[in-house]
């Protein structure tokens, strides 16, 4: 038996939807602790922001990449560029 194709104009099965995309950063676990850690200034002035994941296996990991901060005109820390693995 000859089988015809009522809808030509969809894909066939393996091809269906759309790719996800690639995550940025591993998940963070439900358990896990967070903290962001400032370290500076340096001998011209500028101060790095991290943000530190320590997961369930006590392992501590980076999430995101680090802010290379200035201190502004208000006292307040302006990030200036990116370090790291910015995707």
């Amino acid at each position: 038996m000859l089988a015809l194709d009522i809808r030509p104009d969809l894909p066939r099965r393996p091809s269906r939807g759309l790719e996800r995309p690639q995550a940025k950063y591993p998940p963070i676990w439900r358990g896990a602790t967070a903290r962001t850690e400032i370290t500076g200034p340096d001998a011209m002035g500028r101060y790095r922001i991290q943000r530190l994941i320590e997961n369930r296996c006590c392992t501590t990991e980076q999430h995101g990449p680090t802010e290379v901060c200035v201190v502004g005109d208000y006292g307040f820390l302006v990030v200036v560029w990116l370090e790291g693995d910015v995707r």
